[in-house]
């Protein structure tokens, strides 16, 4: 009678551990699958970020490239303005710049004595 028993409490957990081994497979499988669908259905993109996500046009306005050439101001012409006084920056010229020119000095003569 212990035998039997024993041997229906055996079975009993091995009932048991596969019961909870396919409910703990349903829940984690559940679970994995909520995930996937959360991810594919919420966007991670802030509104306020999107707007700048537009393409940019690619051709080049040639307009206003002309138009900031046409305003430059040499350094030379730029006002300072302080208080009610405008001044005007006036740059030193620069020297030119000087060139290197290589210059070769030959080997000193060979002495008798080095010969040796």
């Amino acid at each position: 009678m212990r035998l039997i028993i024993r041997d229906i409490r055996h079975w009993q957990v091995k009932y048991d551990t596969l019961r909870f081994g396919i409910l703990s497979f349903i829940v984690v499988t559940a679970w994995i699958g909520f995930e996937i669908y959360h991810a594919y259905t919420t966007s991670t993109i802030n509104p306020e970020v999107e707007k700048y996500l537009t393409p940019l046009n690619p051709s080049l306005n040639t307009k206003v490239l002309d138009n900031l050439a046409n305003r430059f101001v040499p350094p030379e012409q730029f006002p300072i303005i302080v208080g009610d006084n405008t001044l005007f920056l006036t740059l030193p010229e620069r020297p030119p710049l000087a060139t290197a020119t290589p210059t070769l000095t030959p080997n000193p003569p060979a002495t008798a004595s080095a010969a040796r």
